[in-house]
């Protein structure tokens, strides 16, 4: 009997050439000749359009070479066909990366990690994508888990560092800067971003010194120099500071982060206009600066602008310049119908801010609501008397209110002008059994007129934007001599921490 035969599909021609190219094509990739690679994936995808290794591979290649277009569109074909593979997903997030959209590179590179969770090229993407998030914390956790694979490699020290510093953890910036420096010294962005973290310490000589070599590495370089002038401009030397910013604007008038720093040191000198103008100028070229678009916020509601100020105070919010939301975790609220609902209100910067603007609360009320404040412990006596708080506290569970908002963004939700300021005062009360004591202490009214004197804020030396602020609003005990010498008033002090040591040393 005839045994029947089994039938076997006999490859084409063309799978074998195929394979061939694609070995030459992936041996040209690897060697670097981009060029050369290119021609030979392409004349696969000749031969079958849709086949998709080569589809990945010159997909890769693509966004190698910075044509990150062309390079999604073969990514995504690829993806289409073999959509668990982790290095597309890795590849698709790189372009995405390099065209700067990172919310879609943050998807691909979870998406990455979630087929292969010990990518390190994809915890590094995720890094990178969240440092461009401002979600810094999250940043630094993922460049972690890949410094512990990746310990060699002196870009990813560099980028530990700068994420740090963004987080506000500044001495372990400093020891991954350390750690890159020895395995690749000589390096401006390094240097930079060492300066970046000295500034942050209030070591400026040392921040300076930092800019000066990281020039001599790259002369001319605008990043470098609008540093160098800001840190010039910390230290005092104005004129020093606008010059090295001229620098940049001589090359190019249109830098938006010298045209706003240039307005920032202008406004201190109390020349307004001056710095609108640049505040302005730098926004025409980006309208999105949160820097210009913060002080140019300042500028607005010093002029009364409230409507337009206010908006634009928002942005501090977002840069962090207003601190950061002690509520990340819920949406904030938006100004609609808050009528039975519980509203948190939160306090931020000072305690002066809160002290101001706590008055806001009563409109929202007003309009129906519970209002929670909370607010930090030296607030917490004077805040319970005020009537239209109904709970105030030092901390909160998420479940205990429905919306929530920063005591400094009432103005705006509430559609604030300068001539509906709310102005029912007082509305903060001393507690009677402190006042009670206090008359124990304090002799009785004798008609003269009682002023109570404080000179100085928080000086905060370890902070040195907030130490900057201080210097522009604190003054000297010495200052206010002449009131003491006013007939018909009562002069009390209520300076706190070291600087009280100046009532002795004026021999009060």
């Amino acid at each position: 009997m005839r045994n029947k035969g089994i039938f076997q599909p006999t490859a084409s021609p063309t799978d074998g050439l195929i394979t061939e190219q694609l070995r030459l094509g992936a041996e040209h990739h690897q060697a670097g000749r981009l060029q050369e690679a290119e021609k030979v994936y392409r004349a696969v995808l000749a031969l079958d359009p849709t086949q998709a290794m080569t589809l990945r591979l010159l997909g890769g290649l693509c966004v190698q070479k910075g044509d990150n277009g062309q390079g999604l569109d073969y990514l995504q074909q690829a993806l289409a066909q073999t959509p668990n593979r982790h290095d597309v997903h890795h590849n698709i997030a790189s372009a995405w990366r390099n065209l700067r959209v990172w919310d879609r590179g943050l998807a691909h590179s979870e998406a990455a990690l979630r087929l292969k969770p010990d990518y390190t090229a994809a915890q590094i993407s995720m890094a990178h994508c969240l440092y461009h998030l401002e979600r810094y914390q999250d940043s630094v956790a993922w460049f972690h888990k890949a410094s512990l694979v990746e310990k060699d490699k002196a870009s990813l020290w560099l980028d530990y560092g700068n994420a740090l510093r963004k987080a506000g953890r500044v001495q372990e910036a400093m020891d991954c800067y350390d750690k890159s420096e020895k395995l690749a010294p000589n390096n401006a962005e390094l240097l930079m971003g060492r300066g970046a973290a000295l500034w942050d310490m209030a070591r400026l000589d040392e921040a300076l010194a930092c800019y000066d070599a990281a020039l001599a590495l790259k002369p001319g370089d605008f990043n470098v120099l609008v540093n160098m002038g800001t840190t010039l401009w910390s230290i005092g030397r104005t004129d020093d500071a606008l010059d090295v910013y001229g620098q940049v604007l001589s090359r190019d008038p249109e830098h938006s982060d010298a045209l706003t720093n240039c307005g920032v040191v202008y406004l201190g000198l109390g020349q307004d206009e001056v710095a609108r103008d640049y505040f302005q100028r730098a926004l025409d070229k980006a309208p999105a600066h949160p820097n210009a678009l913060w002080n140019m916020a300042l500028i607005k509601l010093a002029d009364g602008d409230y409507v337009d100020g206010w908006r634009l105070y928002e942005t501090g919010l977002r840069m962090g310049q207003r601190g950061v939301s002690l509520v990340p975790y819920k949406q904030a609220w938006d100004g609609s119908d808050i009528r039975g609902k519980r509203l948190l209100v939160w306090g931020e910067q000072g305690l002066g801010d809160s002290l101001q603007f706590i008055r806001y609360a009563q409109l929202c009320k007003q309009r129906g609501a519970t209002i929670h404040a909370l607010m930090p412990a030296p607030l917490q006596r004077l805040f319970k008397q005020c009537p239209y708080l109904d709970f105030v506290s030092t901390s909160v569970n998420p479940q205990d209110f429905d919306e929530h908002i920063s005591v400094m963004s009432l103005p705006h939700r509430l559609g604030t002008t300068l001539e509906t300021v709310p102005a029912n005062i007082p509305y903060l009360f001393a507690d009677p059994a402190d006042v009670s004591k206090w008359e124990n202490v304090i002799p009785p009214r004798d008609g003269r007129l009682r002023i109570g004197l404080v000179w100085a804020g928080s000086p905060r030396k370890e902070q040195l934007a907030a130490n900057i602020v201080d210097q522009r609003r604190s003054m000297r005990l010495k200052d206010f001599l002449p009131l003491f010498d006013v007939p018909g008033v009562q002069i009390f002090n209520l300076q706190f921490g070291e600087l009280r040591a100046e009532i002795a040393e004026n021999g009060l």
